[in-house]
């Protein structure tokens, strides 16, 4: 079991705090800054806030609010967390509400008089659930600082949420507002923060192919870092989990949903991260899969193709297809492996259905098939782009079919030695599979290797 580790666990981000610390700057030299902080759910912009403020010495100001689901209808709600006793009628039952220019010019006087004193950092943070009569007041202080010594942060997770004032979206548009779009952590800040939570070291490739599982969300991968066991996070052979209550959450949309709009979501996870939608519609036994197609659109659990193209159903996101491949029954899922490898026309397509179907025995048509899979070159190849497949090169003794992959180097995912001593080893886990060996470096990028002809 993992020691306890506090909450504000706080890796990277130097070049984003170095950028705040350059617009304070110009703030407290009377040039007042806006900041827009934006990211998803989890990627790290309340910790750099946070870090930030602490960072601060104290002949500053600093005047913060947070948005709350729960508060989004209460009048003023923002406004009062910033400056609690100077705003006048918000609060009194049953009594008019003033209107945002009132209050606006309120903060505006409390802004002038505190920056007499030091400069002023104004923070509001989570403003996708601030109400709307606080950011109608704030557009209206925003857009009256001329030479006052501020700087506002806004942090948001998506700075063109409709529900935004549109003054306060021309605001954010504008050139003069400095924007930060956090992405997600690094390899290195992920090994950082595996130990930081004293847990066992993970090869590099495997903290490589979990920042691809999740890109670099702190909150997700720290959950995963928590919650399973670095075996499991390390086995290339997998696909990996989401976090639980992630995965509760997807379950509960699922739920939501109509029987085959359900049916349609699983199958197009057991093809992989998108599938064409006939393929999905026929694995689901799917009549009409564009309304099911619709409905899973509509809880955001699928998005569609690029308009245009052959119709095509995908997830948004790694892990939430991690979270509905995981749902599924293991026996319904090995069924629907089992007919995605009948339906396949690739060799190496339908081989990875195969392994992700158990078996009882070994497959002798696997084994005959394959002789030896040998990885060539660092240039991902189109087959792979293209849907993972592998091209089949006959040998030059003209007997022994050969699956040649093109694999890029990618953070650690080759090693020293070869096979046979000459050059790059492949070093993941392996899998006894149709009698011979199947090595997967992740399920975005799998490689056969070394798979032995026991069929003669």
């Amino acid at each position: 079991m993992s020691r306890q580790v506090p909450e504000t666990l706080f890796f990277g981000r130097a070049q984003e705090l170095s950028q705040m610390g350059a617009w304070l700057v110009r703030a407290a030299g009377g040039e007042p800054q806006t900041v827009l902080i934006d990211g998803p759910a989890g990627i790290g912009k309340t910790s750099l806030l946070r870090c930030f403020l602490a960072g601060l010495t104290a002949d500053h100001c600093v005047l913060r609010a947070s948005g709350d689901e729960l508060e989004m209808q209460l009048p003023y709600g923002i406004v009062t967390q910033l400056i609690p006793h100077r705003v006048h009628g918000v609060a009194d039952a049953g009594a008019p509400q003033p209107d945002p220019i009132s209050i606006g010019a309120s903060l505006i006087d409390a802004l002038g008089k505190f920056q007499d004193r030091a400069p002023v950092i104004l923070v509001i943070d989570d403003v996708q659930w601030a109400d709307t009569p606080s950011l109608h007041a704030i557009t209206f202080v925003l857009r009256r600082l001329r030479v006052d010594r501020v700087l506002t942060v806004l942090v948001t997770r998506d700075a063109a949420d409709p529900r935004l004032p549109h003054g306060l979206h021309r605001i954010l548009e504008e050139d003069t507002t400095a924007k930060l779009t956090l992405a997600g952590l690094g390899v290195p800040e992920l090994a950082q923060l595996n130990q930081a939570l004293g847990l066992s070291p993970l090869p590099r490739w495997a903290l490589a192919r979990l920042r691809d599982h999740t890109y670099g969300n702190p909150l997700h991968t720290k959950a995963l870092l928590q919650q399973y066991p670095g075996a499991l996070l390390s086995a290339g052979d997998t696909v990996l989990p989401a976090p639980r209550r992630y995965e509760r959450l997807i379950a509960e949309r699922l739920d939501g949903c109509a029987p085959c709009t359900r049916r349609l979501v699983g199958a197009v996870s057991v093809v992989g991260m998108s599938a064409p939608l006939h393929v999905a519609a026929e694995l689901a036994a799917v009549a009409d899969p564009l309304e099911a197609l619709a409905e899973a659109m509509t809880q955001e659990l699928l998005i569609e193709g690029a308009a245009g193209a052959m119709p095509r159903a995908g997830f948004p996101h790694p892990l939430l297809r991690a979270a509905v491949y995981r749902g599924l029954d293991p026996g319904e899922r090995s069924r629907l492996h089992r007919l995605a490898a009948g339906l396949s026309d690739a060799p190496g397509i339908a081989l990875q259905h195969r392994v992700g179907e158990p078996r009882a025995g070994p497959c002798l048509e696997g084994a005959r098939q394959l002789h030896l899979v040998e990885i060539e070159g660092t240039e991902l190849a189109p087959e792979l782009r293209s849907g993972l497949g592998l091209r089949v090169q006959r040998d030059d003794d003209g007997l022994t079919d050969r699956y040649v992959a093109r694999l890029p180097e990618r953070q650690g995912y080759l090693s020293p030695p070869c096979l046979d001593g000459t050059g790059p080893q492949l070093v993941f886990h392996q899998q006894h599979i149709h009698l011979g060996c199947v090595t997967f470096c992740n399920e975005k990028w799998p490689i056969l290797a070394h798979m032995q002809d026991c069929a003669a």
